[in-house]
């Protein structure tokens, strides 16, 4: 396994991000320890697979949560993983519902079991 990328090696300039307004956009701005530039990305896409396209099609690099290479985002690429090293890297995620809704039970057996897997 490659060694991990130190935040600070990662070059704003060949950095894809998906479009402003996105949290994943956020979360690979904070994890490098940057703000967005005035004026936003030179480059950014609508979705995690156009993201993926541009970095196989040698437009620069682009950060992909784990869960989504475990889903196989990479498929058909020729593209290199390599982790972050950084303390702790992680999100935080929320479930919410509609007060009335029908499904609360639901809602909260999903809460737990995310809770206990986290």
């Amino acid at each position: 396994m490659p060694e991990p990328v130190p935040p600070s090696a990662i070059d704003p300039e060949q950095l894809l991000l998906l479009e402003d307004g996105h949290c994943l956009t956020d979360h690979a701005l904070a994890v490098c320890g940057r703000h967005l530039p005035r004026g936003g990305a030179a480059i950014m896409g609508t979705t995690l697979h156009t993201l993926v396209q541009m970095v196989d099609n040698g437009l620069g690099m682009t950060l992909v949560p784990e869960m989504a290479l475990k889903a196989g985002v990479l498929s058909g690429t020729g593209l290199q993983v390599r982790e972050i090293a950084a303390d702790n890297p992680s999100r935080t995620i929320a479930l919410v519902w509609r007060r009335k809704s029908p499904h609360e039970r639901d809602f909260r057996l999903l809460a737990e079991v995310l809770r206990t897997t986290a």
